[in-house]
């Protein structure tokens, strides 16, 4: 397995001020983030404004501000006083991972991103949705100031979501995700489940691999069938050892033409639960790549943060036997792949 990559500091400098700009862009959103403009229309001799704006398929949509009143007014002032700001803010952003680029950061391909923004643009990641999978380990690389090297490619996009998470969102606050689908007009379709009466819990796009999956932990003795979530218009699978992986995520940045903002897994957990769910892989060619991920994140974690890999064998050896046991044979099969990070990951977990 060849090295990891450890990013420059100028890379790792700019990945912090992306972070810092992305969050601080995000908690700021308001109606000067939204692409438009305001106009105004005489109806019956009265004046009346508009916020005019073209939404993800391009059709113009107009929202009602109010008559023409000195209020309404100085709310159009204050907000294009704001759009000035935001508009500096992004192209910032952009600018940003432009560097990043340039300095050899892994970039997420624009039709995956296309599609992250949307759905992170409609509130997913404010409802407590995680990033998983592939799209996760090239987050946590950029994270971690390394580059992975030659990443899988993949053309799947999972997020995970644990509803019994109170993350503060309003219980009136929803997201029609098949809808902004649509919107983006890229040819998303449901997939079907081999049984007609379960709900699809993945959305693919006609005639390509691209694909999106929703994901949530399988618990207790829960039948595995699919469970539909009204808030987000769409069904998620249960799957087992979910919970363990999405239970403390952190923020990072994805980036691409603009840094999105996005929840992913701590670095730890995510190299553990690689290490479990190798052992109940059908498919090796997937367990393979588990192993393979799990033993660069806990190269670089062993170098750099060894206390993440110590705090997330602590919380999995708290979840009991079974885990542990799954957990093992996965440490033994990285220690048989990858002798000498696995044997480095033995010796630090027996202090």
């Amino acid at each position: 397995m060849a090295t990891v990559v450890h990013a420059s500091l100028t890379s790792q400098t700019l990945y912090a001020e992306l972070l810092e700009q992305t969050l601080a862009f995000e908690a700021s959103r308001s109606a000067a983030s939204l692409p438009g403009t305001f106009t105004k229309r005489i109806v019956k001799g009265r004046t009346y404004h508009y916020y005019v704006y073209r939404d993800l398929a391009s059709r113009y949509k107009q929202v009602y501000i109010g008559p023409d009143t000195g209020l309404v007014r100085k709310y159009i002032q204050k907000v294009r006083t704001e759009k000035r700001h935001v508009t500096a803010d992004l192209r910032r952003i952009e600018e940003l991972c432009s560097a990043l680029s340039a300095t050899g950061a892994m970039v997420t391909p624009f039709s995956h991103a296309k599609l992250i923004q949307a759905l992170a643009n409609g509130g997913l990641f404010r409802f407590g949705m995680v990033l998983v999978g592939t799209h996760a380990f090239t987050v946590l690389g950029n994270m971690l100031g390394v580059h992975w090297g030659e990443v899988h490619r993949t053309q799947d996009i999972d997020f995970a979501y644990d509803p019994d998470i109170d993350v503060g969102v309003a219980d009136t606050e929803e997201l029609d995700i098949p809808d902004v689908l649509q919107q983006l007009r890229m040819g998303f379709i449901p997939v079907p489940r081999l049984s007609h009466v379960q709900p699809s819990t993945s959305f693919r796009v006609r005639g390509k691999e691209l694909r999106v999956d929703f994901l949530m932990p399988l618990t207790g003795r829960h039948r595995e069938k699919p469970v539909y979530l009204p808030h987000l218009h769409t069904a998620v699978q249960p799957l087992r050892f979910l919970d363990y992986l999405i239970e403390k995520p952190e923020q990072g940045v994805i980036v691409a033409n603009r840094g999105i903002l996005v929840n992913v897994p701590n670095a730890g957990r995510y190299a553990l639960h690689k290490l479990i769910v190798s052992q109940v892989r059908e498919n090796q060619t997937k367990a393979k790549k588990d192993i393979h991920q799990a033993a660069r994140i806990c190269e670089v974690l062993l170098e750099t943060r060894p206390g993440a890999l110590a705090a997330a064998s602590k919380a999995l050896t708290a979840r009991g036997k079974g885990w542990v046991s799954h957990f093992k044979a996965g440490l033994n099969q990285l220690t048989r792949t990858y002798p000498d990070i696995g044997k480095k990951v033995q010796k630090y977990l027996r202090h």
